[in-house]
C-alpha cells in the first residue's frame, strides 16, 4: 500500500483535497471531541518532517522519531525536501520505515509549510488524526496560522514556553510534549577539529546559530559585548561564534564583524562543518553561552550539556524547560520590546522578549574559569540531567500516552 501511496505522490506532489467542511472545522475546535478517522488503517503515526535536514526543524523531526521508537509505537516516515536548506550526509542513518500507513499524522514542520505539505501528502493525512509539532521563539503567536489550524486536530508543543504562546491563538487543543534531547552517553568524546588551530592552544567560550533565524533573537552582539566586558584583548580565553546561513543575511553578518571589530581573540566561524567536526567543538569548549533574547526550546544548549560542558545561559524562555540552577548558569533577564529596526514579521516590533544582564553573563564567563572544578561539577550535572531526564525512553512514555488518550476517543 504504501509503495503505490508513494508511486501516485511522486507522480502527482501537488494533489489537493477538498478542505473539510465548516461542521468538521468547528468539531476541531473543541477541546474535547471526536475526530472520524479511516477505520480500517490501524494505531500507529505517519512521522512527516525533513528528516535529512541539518537544521533545527530536521533534528526534531529525528528526536520524535528517536521516541517513538523507544516507545515502540508502529511509524512510517515521510521525508520532506530541505529546499537546499541543508542534507545530512548519510541519510542511511535513518532507520527503516514501516510499510503501513497508519490513523494519526504528526507533522514536524513549519508552521507556514503545513497546509502545502499537507497538500502534498494528502493520501498520507487524509482520514488520519492530525498533530502538528510547531516550534516558536517569542510570547506572542502572531495571527495569520488558521489555514493551518483548520488542518490539523491538536498541536504538540514541545516547551511550556511555546504552548503558552500557541494556546493564546490555537482554536484546537494544545498539549507540551517535549522530544528527547540529544544523547552522549556511551560515545567517546571527540577531539576538537585540528584544522582550526586554535581549541587545543587556549580555552574557549562557543556559541552556534544560524543566522537564519534572526541574529538579534540569538544575540550574538550581545554575547561579544559580555565577553569584551569580561575580557581584556588577549587575556587568556577565546570566543568561538560557529554561523551558518550567513550569505543571506549579509546585513546581520556585518553587524556582528563589526562587534568583533579588532579583536583576535574573537573568532568566526561561517563555514561548513561536519556533525563530527562540530561535536568535537562543543565536547571541548570551557563553556558554551547563549546570550538569546527568546528560544523555544534552545537544542544547541542541550548538545552542550550532554557532553558535559556547563553553559552560561539566558535565565528565559524555552530552555527553562530543561535548565536549573543545578545544571547551568543562568544570566538574569529583564524585559525588553522587540525594536522597530531589522524586525521579522515573526517577530513583531513592540512585542516583549528577554533582556539578558551582559554583565552578569560576563562575569559568569570570569567565574567559570577562575573555578574550573565548580564549573565540572555543573557540567558533570548538566550531563546526568540530559542522560535521565530528556532520553528517547521518557519522552517515548509521553508521546505513547498523548497518542492512547487520542486513539481512545478517534473512531
Amino acid at each position: 500500500m504504501r509503495d503505490e501511496l508513494l508511486s501516485t505522490l511522486a507522480k502527482n506532489p501537488t494533489a489537493v483535497h477538498l478542505v473539510r467542511t465548516a461542521r468538521d472545522a468547528r468539531a476541531r475546535r473543541q477541546p474535547q471531541h471526536t475526530i472520524d478517522v479511516a477505520p480500517e488503517r490501524p494505531n500507529g503515526v505517519n512521522l512527516i518532517g525533513h528528516l535529512g535536514g541539518e537544521f533545527g526543524l530536521g533534528a526534531s523531526a529525528r528526536l520524535v522519531d528517536e521516541a517513538l521508537l523507544a516507545a515502540q509505537i508502529p511509524t512510517s516516515t515521510f521525508a520532506i525536501p530541505t529546499s537546499g536548506l541543508g542534507l545530512r550526509r548519510n541519510e542511511a542513518e535513518f532507520r527503516q520505515s514501516s510499510e503501513e500507513i497508519y490513523n494519526t499524522s504528526i507533522l514536524a514542520v513549519a508552521q507556514i509549510r503545513t497546509v502545502e505539505i499537507m497538500r502534498s501528502l494528502a493520501a498520507v493525512v487524509e482520514g488520519s488524526y492530525r498533530i502538528g509539532m510547531w516550534y516558536w521563539e517569542i510570547e506572542y503567536f502572531i495571527p495569520g496560522f488558521m489555514p493551518a489550524f483548520r488542518e490539523l486536530d491538536e498541536i504538540w508543543a514541545p516547551t511550556d514556553f511555546i504552548k503558552d504562546a500557541i494556546t493564546a491563538q490555537a482554536p484546537i487543543p494544545v498539549r507540551t510534549i517535549m522530544p528527547p534531547l540529544p544523547q552522549r552517553v556511551g560515545r567517546e568524546k571527540p577531539a576538537p577539529p585540528a584544522e582550526l588551530g586554535f581549541a587545543a592552544r587556549k580555552p574557549y567560550f562557543l556559541f552556534v546559530f544560524d543566522y537564519l533565524s534572526f541574529e538579534l533573537r540569538k544575540n550574538a552582539v550581545g554575547l561579544i559585548a559580555a565577553f569584551k566586558r569580561a575580557f581584556k584583548p588577549n587575556e587568556g580565553p577565546l570566543l568561538v561564534i560557529k554561523t551558518m546561513g550567513g550569505n543571506k543575511r549579509p546585513y546581520d553578518v556585518a553587524r556582528v564583524k563589526a562587534a568583533v571589530g579588532d579583536r583576535k581573540d574573537i573568532i568566526l566561524i561561517d563555514k561548513y562543518l561536519t556533525e563530527a567536526e562540530l561535536d568535537g567543538l562543543m565536547a571541548n569548549c570551557a563553556a558554551y553561552v547563549s546570550l538569546h533574547r527568546a528560544e523555544g526550546l534552545g537544542l544547541t544548549i542541550a548538545e552542550a550539556m550532554a557532553w558535559g560542558r556547563p553553559v552560561i545561559v539566558s535565565e528565559y524562555s524555552g530552555n527553562m524547560q530543561f535548565n536549573t540552577p543545578e545544571n547551568a548558569f543562568l544570566v538574569p533577564c529583564g524585559r525588553a520590546k522587540i525594536p522597530r529596526k531589522r524586525t521579522s514579521p515573526y517577530y513583531p516590533a513592540g512585542q516583549p522578549w528577554g533582556d539578558p544582564d551582559l554583565d552578569y553573563a560576563a562575569k559568569l564567563m570570569r567565574y567559570v574559569l577562575d573555578n574550573p572544578a565548580v564549573a565540572a561539577q555543573k557540567g558533570e550535572q548538566a550531563a546526568l540531567d540530559i542522560a535521565t531526564k530528556f532520553t528517547p525512553e521518557v519522552s517515548g512514555v509521553k508521546m505513547k500516552k498523548a497518542l492512547e488518550d487520542i486513539w481512545g476517543t478517534v473512531g
